[in-house]
């Protein structure tokens, strides 16, 4: 399997290969517990010490990362990142521009613990370094073999 990454992390954020399935929330809540994040994802609980389960792709679109961090709202026409600057300092996710998506671009405002309700968030092709939603993201269907996603699955040459 080729790495798309190579940057040292912060020591309470781990790659993971991909994040929970968006469509699977009880995969979103084990990863919770794994990780031992101390609120739940369907808590209200907003302040600042909410530290709460992020499967989110690095500001460098070249990887999937999972932390237990500060739960923050994102607005509309952006996705939730982990910011490698920003996480030097503090655990929350920052925001990433996607009005260049062909679709699933959040139309309203959500908070980052809820990034699993914009699938179209967390697929990312590693190699190009894009959202695959993007106009000018490389298509997956003509490059999968080339393609590194938030689903990464071993490819057999036959």
């Amino acid at each position: 399997m080729r790495q798309c990454y190579s940057a040292v992390l912060p020591q309470w954020v781990y790659r993971v290969p991909s994040c929970p399935n968006p469509r699977n929330y009880s995969q979103w809540i084990e990863a919770s517990k794994r990780l031992n994040c101390y609120n739940r994802l369907d808590s209200t609980d907003v302040t600042e010490q909410a530290k709460v389960y992020h499967c989110l792709p690095s500001t460098f679109l070249n990887e999937t990362v999972e932390f237990c961090g500060t739960n923050v709202p994102v607005s509309p026409g952006n996705c939730p990142i982990f910011n490698y600057r920003q996480q030097q300092v503090s655990n929350y996710p920052t925001y990433y521009n996607c009005s260049k998506f062909t679709s699933g671009c959040p139309t309203k405002m959500f908070h980052s613990k809820k990034v699993f309700m914009y699938p179209y968030c967390l697929k990312i092709n590693c190699i190009s370094k894009c959202f695959e939603a993007q106009i000018d993201c490389p298509d997956t269907l003509n490059s999968s073999n080339s393609k590194a996603t938030t689903e990464i699955k071993p490819t057999h040459q036959m």
